[in-house]
């Protein structure tokens, strides 16, 4: 088995050897025209002749030598150091090399390749060209050099070939970032407004509302949310959110002057209300502590958003039935006894894996609890996909019984919730895959179904 083994690594060694030479042969045979931007590949065999065949530069001070070679990385090094406007960005020197026939009489048939080289605006030598030469790579070195004689003859360059400017750094930074000369490293820093810590550690008598929607909604039917603060909300500018289709959506937000007072009661389920969102959406459980939180997030109904809110209650404002049914019961299971309507249209939070969740869009009656997965559904990290009941139940290994679960529960076909957090910015190139094709499918029991509804279909 061993000499199998080998015999194995050796064929393969060879087919890649073979690949290379196709390769070479291929990149070989392209005209000069299609390989300006390659490099040579006798170029470094060249270069090591440079002693004999190409000029250099001997400074008559301190005996530093400027050769075809090294003019590449002292100019590249010129360049790096060299004060510039935009302190974030490392300039570098650009090369064009373009073909070139020699018309200086004694080799007017040969042809050849001549470079410039290029430096940013702000240089003191904006470019200069080479000689012409008979490969791009020397082509190259010949502009580097003649650009280095000429920002040493003018003292750009000092005796020992090494820029006379330098980049510095803004003056007073320390100053400005109210920083001491013992403690460099250690300065306050602002992470969040103090507006979120108002009123802080006490608990509320009255809030401040803020309804925030979205002009062209959102990727699925949406119920207009409200921020519920201690102090009232500043008026801020509508600004984009970026849906799965690529598409902006600008979210507004309207603030009210006018507090609303709460009682007790209410202010306890808007509070388990508002850590059942951070839980089963973004899976971050937060101890109930009314006195700890800055902000309350709850759905109004949908009809009470343009109307004017000066003589309402809070609890006509806010989808009350919805808050009261998360309250009393914030997830339930799929039983036998489960009515087939109450499971459309519904949020599935996995208890095992806190980067799966699903809205449930229909049943799927042509597909069985032990049918394969359809192979559109890609595996992400999934180890168990034998099954659609397999792929459903995240357990580990140890923990998991198949035989615990009913085998004559529905399929449901649910969209996948992609794992963007960002919404503020476009989409990706490399998002554009996976948020193409979100559509999958799941058995209801392995979940817990949250009765937190985005829709409105509690209101």
């Amino acid at each position: 088995m061993l000499e199998d083994g080998n015999n194995d690594q050796r064929q393969r060694i060879l087919d890649v050897r073979a690949d290379e030479i196709v390769m070479r042969q291929f990149c070989q045979g392209l005209s000069h025209d299609r390989r300006i931007g390659s490099t040579d590949e006798d170029g470094t065999e060249l270069l090591s002749l440079e002693d004999k065949l190409y000029p250099r530069y001997t400074d008559p001070e301190s005996g530093a030598r400027l050769t075809y070679r090294s003019s590449l990385s002292i100019l590249s090094h010129f360049v790096a150091v060299m004060p510039s406007p935009n302190r974030e960005t490392m300039a570098q020197p650009t090369y064009v090399i373009s073909p070139r026939i020699n018309s200086d009489g004694r080799d007017s048939l040969r042809t050849g390749f001549v470079c410039e080289v290029i430096l940013p605006e702000y240089s003191p030598v904006i470019s200069a060209i080479g000689k012409v030469e008979s490969k791009k790579v020397i082509a190259k070195c010949s502009a580097a050099f003649i650009m280095c004689l000429e920002l040493r003859s003018k003292g750009h360059l000092d005796k020992n070939l090494l820029p006379t400017h330098r980049r510095v750094g803004p003056e007073m930074r320390n100053a400005l970032l109210a920083l001491s000369e013992k403690k460099k490293g250690n300065y306050p820093m602002l992470i969040k407004p103090d507006f979120w810590k108002e009123g802080r550690d006490t608990v509320p008598d009255r809030l401040y509302l803020t309804i925030v929607d979205v002009e062209a909604g959102l990727d699925r039917p949406h119920q207009p949310l409200c921020l519920l603060t201690r102090r009232p909300f500043p008026s801020l500018p509508r600004f984009p959110v970026y849906l799965a289709n690529g598409k902006p959506s600008h979210v507004v937000s309207r603030p009210f002057a006018t507090p609303f007072s709460l009682s007790s009661e209410t202010l306890e389920m808007i509070t388990r209300f508002t850590l059942r969102i951070y839980e089963d959406i973004y899976n971050k459980v937060y101890e109930y502590n009314t006195q700890k939180l800055s902000y309350w997030v709850l759905p109004i109904l949908a009809h009470q958003e343009h109307i004017s809110l000066s003589c309402m209650s809070i609890e006509e404002i806010l989808d009350m039935q919805q808050i009261c049914k998360v309250y009393n019961q914030p997830t339930w299971k799929w039983t036998p006894d489960t009515n087939p309507d109450n499971l459309i249209d519904k949020y599935f939070v996995d208890p095992m894996n806190g980067g799966r969740r699903y809205y449930s869009n229909c049943y799927a009656p042509h597909l069985k609890p032990s049918d394969p997965v359809p192979a559109h559904v890609p595996r992400q990290n999934h180890k168990f996909m034998s099954t659609i009941l397999d792929y459903t139940d995240s357990r580990w290994t140890r923990s998991r019984d198949s035989s615990r679960w009913d085998q004559s529960q529905p399929v449901l076909e649910v969209e996948k919730i992609p794992f963007r957090r960002n919404h503020l910015a476009h989409v990706e190139d490399k998002e554009r895959k996976e948020l193409s094709d979100l559509k999958t499918y799941i058995c209801p029991q392995p979940l817990n179904i949250s009765n937190v509804s985005g829709s409105g279909a509690n209101a």
